[in-house]
């Protein structure tokens, strides 16, 4: 069995899932069995994701604004809630594995002063034409060491790439600012219902992907890796849960347009449930990450209060 980068080379140890991925005791998390090299992961992000992985994403990521504004300002809602006593201040941000920029650029439009990192040469350069500060690079030691401190620092599914997410929180703990806030979300994989479909309907774990995804989480296994990093978790949501197209027989795992016509009914959902600012769009996601259901694990955390 491999040893766990993540864990300083201990011996991983725990149920194994499958030929690929392990529910690590070490860990606390499932990942794969074979870690790949650091070289392979640094190819992999700095020369292929967007150029051939993904390399539709960045022409088609426009048709999305209005859907992603949403699911973005979400994310900032709860943050500006939570920083609500510095009023009058301009509120800072980071964005670790900025991709194109989406993220940043929400908040930029909503009067915060952003940066960013991104890998991918293609996707970095593409956030700077928008008039974006990223810096092309991965976020490691060197790169947190000559930054400043932040009100906030978010992660939009990195963690699962990444061979060592403990420290990867850890560094993003390091540029926090006194109450500042950090935002992780995630893959929720190896969910009821993903189990369901893989149990009920015959599926095979489609969403085992580990020439990408090195590391899956659930809300507990992410709460638990945020808490040893020395943080507290105070708020939790997710968003809209797409298996719920595959439990009503829409097989859009092997169907591309199918995929592409139930990603606009999601967004539809989304869109139409924001026109009402009774809050029970968020409601509703709280509701569902309550229980372990959505797609995504997306948690908020602060330093603890002594």
């Amino acid at each position: 069995m491999s040893n766990c980068n993540a864990k300083n080379s201990l011996n991983c140890w725990g149920e194994k899932l499958d030929d690929v991925v392990m529910d690590c005791q070490v860990c606390g998390y499932k990942h794969v069995i074979e870690l790949p090299s650091s070289e392979a992961l640094r190819k992999l992000y700095e020369e292929e994701f967007y150029q051939s992985d993904k390399k539709e994403y960045i022409a088609a990521s426009s048709a999305d604004d209005s859907w992603r504004d949403i699911e973005f300002g979400r994310r900032y809602d709860i943050v500006e809630k939570k920083l609500s006593n510095r009023s009058g201040e301009r509120l800072t941000a980071f964005d670790i594995g900025c991709g194109p920029g989406d993220f940043l650029a929400h908040g930029k439009d909503r009067g915060w002063d952003v940066r960013g990192i991104e890998p991918s040469s293609v996707a970095s350069k593409y956030a700077r034409s928008r008039g974006l500060d990223v810096q092309t690079g991965f976020f490691d030691a060197n790169a947190a060491n000559n930054l400043p401190k932040f009100d906030f620092v978010h992660m939009s599914e990195v963690l699962e790439h990444v061979p060592n997410p403990l420290e990867v929180i850890q560094l993003a703990k390091g540029l926090l600012k006194e109450n500042g806030i950090l935002t992780i979300s995630v893959p929720n994989d190896f969910s009821p219902m993903q189990r369901a479909l893989v149990d009920a309907c015959d599926y095979s774990p489609w969403w085992v992907v580990p020439n990408h995804h090195l590391n899956y989480f659930d809300f507990d296994s992410l709460a638990n890796l945020i808490a040893k990093a020395g943080l507290d978790v105070f708020d939790k949501t997710t968003n809209f849960p797409m298996e719920m197209f595959l439990l009503m027989g829409q097989a859009y795992t092997q169907k591309p347009d199918l995929g592409r016509k139930l990603h606009g009914w999601r967004k539809n959902f989304d869109l139409n449930m924001a026109v009402n600012k009774n809050g029970f769009h968020e409601d509703f996601y709280r509701a569902l990450a309550d229980v372990g259901m959505g797609r995504l694990v997306v948690l908020f955390a602060q330093f603890p209060n002594d």
